[in-house]
């Protein structure tokens, strides 16, 4: 009876792993139509499609030039000294606008404000925070940068 009720167990798993790839290659075709659909490109068998060349007959950019985008929407910067281990934020702030600072540590959360930050250039000494990963927001009335820094 024991070996009975092991066997109809083992059955019914293997009825389960079985159904389940049914499933799988089933949900699989419907993925594939649905690309089709959207797309209007019948994928040859086995092969993959060039995503980007079709996106540029498409007439949608798939690369970025980063001066380009650098020299329209100014970013931040950052630049690490090894020598002392500081880390220098440089940003665009040609009016010398006031800014805040904060800084968050990934593992604690905020760590620091600085208030009228007004210098294109924020210096980050290495003996002001422990070593680990932070996220800096400067924040003007205009303008808002982002972005993280490591100090080792």
């Amino acid at each position: 009876m024991k070996k009975i009720a092991i066997l109809l167990f083992v059955l019914l798993i293997v009825q389960m792993v079985l159904y389940a790839r049914l499933y799988a290659n089933e949900l699989v075709q419907q993925v594939e139509n649905f690309s089709k659909t959207i797309t209007g490109v019948m994928e040859e068998e086995g092969a993959d499609q060039d995503v980007d060349a079709y996106l540029k007959s498409l007439g949608i950019q798939t690369k970025v030039d980063e001066t380009q985008l650098d020299e329209k929407y100014h970013g931040t910067k950052l630049m690490t000294d090894p020598l002392n281990g500081s880390t220098t934020i440089r940003f665009y702030n040609p009016q010398a606008n006031n800014y805040r600072l904060d800084i968050y540590d990934v593992t604690k959360g905020l760590v620091a404000s600085f208030v009228n930050v007004s210098s294109e250039n924020v210096v980050i000494e290495k003996e002001m925070f422990s070593t680990g990963s932070y996220i800096y927001k400067l924040s003007g009335d205009s303008s808002l940068y982002c972005g993280t820094f490591v100090l080792r």
